[in-house]
């Protein structure tokens, strides 16, 4: 069952007050040739603590650059980014705030993992060894190995580990499950999750697997070839696409894959499967009104997933067009 907190992503000008350990992003825009084409533009999210929200995108849309600037490793072109009011960038007391696990870990490979451990705790005043002691009972790295030595999955398993003891305001996750094994897959959202319930975390992350990241995060945004495509609550998000199931027993009338609000479709005979775009403002009685007054036979609207909502409307009826 997925995480739940009252939370929602609020519009910038109605923040009212600032709640400590509160990352947000107002307009944020970056490129790297002085502006002409920007690799993310305009993105605006806050997230508070006691949340998780997802960063999902196809490849190129700017998905590491926003976390790089998050974290303070670029600076942005224009628009700020700031933890409790204060910028990330050039600042290191913010900075020590922010947990980063990147999805290449690049910790020095001659030291051991327990000089990592000692590396930390001398870095971050809020370090705990008993922390980490603890989460490597679950994950389980021979702490006497050597980084280089580690396989990708073990890395990144010390790199959630050592973030996590840090007791960060913000953990910020790029690709955290890559290489993981399948129980350490299971386990390390587990570990996010009590530590966002019980600590006040705020959380970012971005990843692939949208099926995993379906479970626990309470918010989304979701980048595409042109920006922002979606931005929210998940649940408020998955009501503004409408997968139908539509029946035309005697073939479907000409025209009515047409209509702009239907972002993709397969069929299997006369059966289609249609994905409806009805936006904030449409209900879903709408979409079967309309496939119902075009002479469907059989309207019926069914679960979509975060993963079929984000395939299909960066699809945008490619197949078929």
């Amino acid at each position: 069952m997925r995480f739940i907190a009252a939370f929602c992503v609020k519009p910038v000008n109605v923040i009212s007050e600032m709640e400590d350990g509160m990352i947000e992003l107002r307009n944020v825009t970056k490129s790297y040739d002085g502006g002409i084409h920007p690799i993310v533009e305009d993105i605006s999210f806050l997230v508070e603590p006691g949340r998780i929200h997802g960063l999902i995108g196809p490849n190129g849309s700017g998905k590491t650059t926003l976390i790089r600037c998050i974290t303070g490793i670029l600076t942005t072109d224009s628009g700020k980014i700031l933890l409790d009011g204060e910028p990330v960038y050039d600042n290191p007391a913010v900075k020590k705030r922010i947990g980063y696990v990147a999805d290449n870990c690049n910790y020095f490979p001659k030291y051991r993992v327990q000089d990592m451990v000692k590396f930390y705790s001398g870095m971050y005043e809020g370090f705990e060894i008993e922390e980490f002691s603890r989460l490597n009972e679950v994950f389980e790295i021979p702490v006497k190995r050597r980084i280089g030595h580690l396989s990708k999955g073990q890395k990144m398993r010390t790199s959630f580990m050592l973030n996590m003891a840090m007791n960060p305001d913000v953990l910020v996750l790029d690709e955290p499950t890559s290489g993981l094994d399948a129980i350490a897959k299971a386990d390390l959202p587990d570990q996010i999750v009590s530590k966002v319930e019980y600590g006040e975390l705020a959380v970012i992350i971005s990843t692939h697997h949208l099926y995993e990241l379906e479970k626990i995060c309470d918010t989304v945004t979701m980048l595409g070839a042109s920006g922002v495509s979606y931005q929210g609550e998940l649940d408020d998000i998955k009501t503004q696409i409408g997968k139908y199931q539509v029946v035309f027993k005697n073939g479907m009338p000409e025209g009515v894959l047409s209509d702009a609000r239907i972002v993709n479709y397969s069929n299997i005979g006369s059966v289609y499967t249609i994905l409806w775009d009805q936006g904030k403002e449409d209900l879903p009685e709408e979409a079967e009104q309309f496939f119902t007054e075009k002479g469907a036979d059989l309207v019926e609207r069914t679960e979509i997933s975060l993963e079929e909502m984000f395939i299909y409307s960066n699809r945008r009826r490619g197949n078929h067009e």
